[in-house]
């Protein structure tokens, strides 16, 4: 069996990672405005923080932030994403199967 041009390879190589970059750059992460609440939220957190008496009060205030800012983050995603009409779960990772 003969061995492939290298020049075969490479032009394969680069079509798959022009695809790959094409589409990550389609849907960029967590939008603007859902950014601008979890910000918010942390600064609400800051504030509650600052008043806990003890180290578990203070850490159950940052791990509430913590799971509301990652729900915050996955509904303006999932937003994003039935808005441009995008699969979440597609991708840059689905064009290497």
């Amino acid at each position: 069996m003969r061995p492939s041009p290298i020049e075969a390879r490479a032009e394969d190589n680069l079509r798959f990672i022009r695809t790959a970059m094409e589409k990550a750059s389609s849907f960029t992460a967590v939008p603007g405005w859902g950014g601008a609440v979890m910000g918010a939220t942390a600064l609400l957190a800051a504030g509650l923080s600052f008043s806990a008496s003890t180290r578990e009060q203070w850490l159950a205030v940052w791990l509430a932030e913590a799971v509301l800012a990652f729900g915050i983050g996955l509904t303006a995603v999932a937003r994003k994403a039935r808005r441009t009409s995008t699969p979440l779960f597609a991708g840059p990772a689905a064009a290497s199967s």
